[in-house]
């Protein structure tokens, strides 16, 4: 899917994320410009650690169709820096443009807080409590319908723990763990607030805040020009 251009180079989205290849292709393509020589950079390495620390997905290579390299907004404007100023101003004003077309309306409301699920009221509603004995057939075969359910559960929850430990605890290319923070990930919360996708929601949030600073430079980048105009 595309949804920035960059002058007439169409730029690539993947999952949030914005293509470096095409990026590169759009400053002109010089061999020493290449996304893989500004990932091996210090710098972009100290970046992406921090991003990654503040649970933002900083960069992802992608195979076959539509393959290459994607970044996060902020790894694309570093990229665009390591390029040239031109280029990076270039960048920036694109991103500022595109924030505040698309949230002209709503960059200045407050992130909706995350609402867990009641797991128990959901799985209660609309049924009603017994009031005839059960037969011991009935009930064996409820017991053992639900460890059937309780373990089809149990492998889902396995799964989106070990999802949470690695989106707080992989850091960095190559990819490390910190031990630490994905224990203090699966700790946190309960069943409903994994089910309210916890952090999809912090994810919106963040990103949320993200455009509000974006229209705010805008804003600022605008009076700038009229100021120097004056």
């Amino acid at each position: 899917m595309t949804s920035l251009a960059i002058g007439t180079s169409a730029i690539r989205e993947l999952d949030g994320l914005y293509s470096l290849n095409d990026l590169h292709a759009a400053s002109g393509g010089e061999t020493i410009k290449r996304p893989n020589q500004f990932l091996r950079n210090e710098q972009t390495q100290a970046l992406v650690t921090e991003l990654e620390t503040a649970q933002i997905c900083a960069v992802k290579t992608k195979e076959g169709r539509n393959g290459g390299t994607y970044a996060c907004r902020e790894l694309v404007i570093a990229y665009a820096a390591w390029i040239s100023p031109a280029f990076h101003l270039k960048v920036i004003r694109v991103f500022l443009d595109a924030s505040a077309e698309a949230t002209s309306t709503d960059a200045t409301t407050p992130p909706r807080p995350i609402a867990p699920i009641d797991v128990r009221g959901l799985l209660l509603k609309g049924q009603i409590e017994p009031t005839v004995p059960c037969p011991a057939d009935l009930k064996n075969a409820i017991d053992k319908r639900a460890w059937m359910l309780a373990g089809e559960a149990f492998e889902l929850i396995r799964a989106h723990l070990l999802r949470r430990a690695a989106y707080s605890g992989e850091f960095g290319t190559p990819r490390t763990l910190n031990v630490e923070n994905a224990m203090s990930a699966i700790m946190r919360g309960d069943l409903g607030d994994a089910l309210a996708l916890e952090f999809d929601q912090k994810l919106a949030n963040m990103r949320h805040a993200l455009t509000f600073y974006l229209h705010q430079g805008n804003e600022l980048l605008k009076e700038m020009d009229r100021v120097r105009a004056s």
